[in-house]
C-alpha cells in the first residue's frame, strides 16, 4: 500500500484519466473530489463489497427465487380475452391482380 500525505487542495493522480483532489479535512474524515471519465467506476469500498456479493450471488443462482415469485405475480391477474382468429394471408403461389 502507497501512504501518501496531502494537504487540503492538493492532488493525486492515478494514472493518465484519475484525479483525486482533497477537499476538506475534519473530524475524523475527509472529502475528496474524484475525477475520471465515464467508463472508469468509482464505488466506496463498502458498496463496491456488496455490489461483488449481489454479482456472485446471482451468477449461483441465489436471485432465481426472487424472479420466480415476481414471474407469479404477473401470471396470478386474470388472462385478456382472447380475440378474433386472424384473417387468412393470401398464398405466396397466386398472382395478385
Amino acid at each position: 500500500m502507497l501512504i501518501l500525505n496531502r494537504k487540503v487542495g492538493e492532488q493525486i493522480r492515478i494514472g493518465d484519466e484519475v484525479l483525486l483532489t482533497v477537499l476538506e479535512i475534519g473530524r475524523g474524515q475527509i472529502k475528496l473530489g474524484v475525477e475520471a471519465p465515464r467508463h472508469v467506476a468509482i464505488h466506496r469500498g463498502e458498496v463496491y463489497d456488496r455490489i461483488r456479493e449481489e454479482n456472485r450471488a446471482a451468477a449461483l443462482g441465489g436471485q432465481a427465487v426472487n424472479l420466480a415469485g415476481l414471474a407469479g405475480r404477473f401470471q396470478a391477474s386474470p388472462a385478456p380475452a382472447a380475440s378474433a382468429a386472424p384473417a387468412p394471408r393470401p398464398s405466396p403461389d397466386k398472382e395478385q391482380e
